[in-house]
């Protein structure tokens, strides 16, 4: 019976929402809105990536330990505490022992996701030419773009992604798929890394995302969560810089999850926030 109830709360509610979806009144009526100056995000989505961000970051400090001790003999401070296990196991010294703590060193700054790696040109102004000469190269994810975070509790993000073009759903209202994503706070700081002209002899984008991660992180550990471990070469760099890459395998994230990450939307400008909810489904 209380499954029957729910049915017919459901369905009704759902053949409504679909039937009150507005249809595009002439072919390419909805793409003419687009300008690449203007362009923004939409905010559901934006809140359920940053989310998923925070969890990989403690997922990474506990699989590193956030906090490290050591223990040393007690003189003059009790520092971070006594120290019961280190004072019993050297008990035949008679003395005590006490502990220090380090926090922070673990941190994670820059948080990288590969959905799926791409062999295509790094280069997002010539990624149509680069096509052109050389037509058998298929290029899965063609769109290659940055953003910067509205607002304090935003990230900064580099991506490479599908056409927006090839999935336009409503007025200034594309669908894409993330390829990879770089995902770096405080926002502000994110530069051109498509046209960077230090980062184009990397061949695959998922390298410039995680070079550029390497540069903008504020932390010492950069997460890279991909179906391969990172290149050597750019974990020998990280070290140079003093900094680590912790991999995380996407498989460590469901299915569902992944699903949801993978799919966003490209509003025109900010006026498409209005009426975007009637044309995406909740993140």
């Amino acid at each position: 019976m209380h499954f029957g109830l729910k049915l017919r709360q459901h369905i009704p509610r759902f053949l409504s929402a679909y039937m009150e979806r507005p249809k595009e009144p002439t072919p390419g009526a909805w793409k003419n809105a687009f300008d690449e100056a203007s362009m923004c995000s939409f905010p559901p989505e934006d809140i359920l990536i940053e989310g998923t961000a925070l969890q990989l970051k403690d997922k990474g400090r506990d699989t590193l330990g956030e906090r490290q001790m050591r223990s040393h003999p007690f003189s003059t401070t009790l520092l971070d505490g006594l120290d019961v296990r280190e004072t019993v196991r050297h008990w035949y010294e008679k003395r005590l022992y006490v502990r220090e703590e380090f926090s922070g060193r673990n941190k994670v700054g820059s948080v990288v996701i590969i959905f799926d790696e791409d062999d295509g040109p790094t280069d997002a102004g010539a990624h149509s030419a680069a096509i052109d000469e050389a037509p058998h190269v298929m290029e899965h994810y063609p769109y290659c773009a940055h953003w910067h975070g509205e607002h304090t509790q935003e990230s900064d993000m580099a991506f490479y992604a599908t056409d927006p073009d090839e999935h336009v759903v409503g007025p200034g209202i594309c669908r894409c798929e993330y390829g990879g994503l770089l995902l770096t706070s405080p926002p502000g700081r994110m530069w051109p890394i498509w046209e960077d002209p230090h980062l184009r002899h990397f061949r695959r984008k998922s390298h410039v995302l995680l070079a550029a991660g390497l540069q903008l992180t504020r932390e010492p550990v950069v997460l890279y969560i991909s179906p391969h471990p990172p290149h050597p070469f750019l974990k020998r760099i990280a070290l140079r810089m003093g900094l680590r890459v912790l991999h995380m395998p996407l498989g460590s994230l469901s299915p569902q999850r992944i699903r949801r990450l993978r799919t966003f939307h490209i509003l025109a400008h900010h006026q498409a926030r209005s009426w975007a909810h009637r044309f995406i489904p909740d993140p």
